[in-house]
């Protein structure tokens, strides 16, 4: 438990040393913690071999240019990147017929719009105008929703939610986690003199796909035999263990931000 608190507090104040500074220090974090998740990811799908293979070597560095484009803010170039590096993995596929699979090429294709474009989002809400308020409620409705859901299944948790991913979740641990995300909404809208019903609303609304994000990593996990997706983080399992449901919420806010506080 100690070590947990520990490393989850070392963790904390990096995510919060990286997105207060911004700019080129957070989009080389979030591209390092985009990598070893993808890594993590195949490893569970059973691809990811030693050394690396060149279909997943292009798909590193295809992740690696998409975080060049975010970082210059070159929007209109980022889907069609995507494309190019589909059609750069299906050009291996065809050259070196026989070595892969066709369902390599897919599982390696989809981490591109699971974690890639997800952590990009993260960074493209922190460049927005009050970006620098706006990209706490991705962390609001996914860990701060995590943590309150947590203590109300703790506390009053009956009914089980889905006991094939996920035993422990409870339908009263997600009411209270929305609940508590829109709470943390409000609060954090109050304190920093932000629009309080749209803050509270997006948390809440944010938390329900987070629910969804951190049962979609589980039912990988069981699908693929394991507990953690690595050993990373001491107590916590690996990057996509802690960033499960960040990977939902952060496009639902980024959305929602644009649509409600430009």
């Amino acid at each position: 438990m100690l070590v947990r608190l520990i490393s989850g507090i070392v963790m904390l104040a990096i995510a919060i040393g990286a997105i207060l500074k911004g700019g080129l220090i957070m989009a080389a974090l979030f591209m390092v913690l985009t990598i070893m998740a993808m890594r993590e990811y195949y490893s569970a799908m059973g691809i990811s071999g030693h050394p690396v293979s060149l279909m997943e070597l292009v798909a590193y560095i295809g992740a690696a240019g998409y975080y060049v484009l975010v970082y210059f803010k070159l929007t209109d170039y980022q889907m069609p990147f995507i494309v190019l590096c589909s059609m750069a993995l299906l050009i291996i596929y065809v050259l070196t017929y026989d070595e892969y699979k066709n369902v390599q090429v897919a599982v390696t294709l989809f981490p591109f719009i699971y974690i890639v474009m997800a952590f990009g989002f993260l960074y493209m809400t922190r460049c927005r105008f009050r970006g620098n308020l706006e990209v706490w409620m991705i962390f609001l409705s996914s860990w701060g929703a995590d943590t309150c859901a947590y203590c109300v299944g703790r506390l009053i948790g009956r009914h089980k939610m889905s006991p094939k991913l996920s035993p422990h979740k409870t339908i009263e641990g997600a009411v209270g986690g929305v609940i508590g995300a829109g709470l943390l909404g409000l609060i954090f809208a109050l304190i920093f003199k932000q629009p309080v019903l749209i803050y509270m609303l997006i948390c809440a609304g944010a938390s329900v796909a987070s629910i969804f994000g951190d049962l979609a990593a589980s039912a990988v996990k069981r699908e693929a035999r394991i507990k953690d997706y690595s050993r990373l983080i001491p107590g916590h399992g690996g990057i996509l263990d802690r960033f499960d449901s960040l990977l939902f919420t952060a496009p639902i806010v980024y959305i929602c931000s644009m649509l409600f506080l430009s």
